[in-house]
């Protein structure tokens, strides 16, 4: 499950950067833009979030990062 959901992601934000270059969608309908820039915001929070967990296990683990 979280492969499929790390790869809807990434399509959600290279889908909404698309739109945005691509098409006056945006312009037309601002509260279209500003709920999309909210999913990339839960996108990013997301994954730092998973990053933070991610780092807790490797520092719990005892395996250090640094030279």
């Amino acid at each position: 499950m979280g492969h499929v959901k790390r790869l809807f992601m990434l399509a959600y934000l290279i889908g909404f950067a698309l739109v945005n270059a691509t098409t006056a969608l945006f312009t037309q309908y601002p509260l279209l833009k500003w709920l999309g820039l909210l999913g990339v915001l839960a996108v990013f929070v997301d994954t730092g979030r998973c990053a933070r967990r991610h780092w807790r296990t490797l520092r719990e683990e005892g395996i250090s990062l640094s030279p």
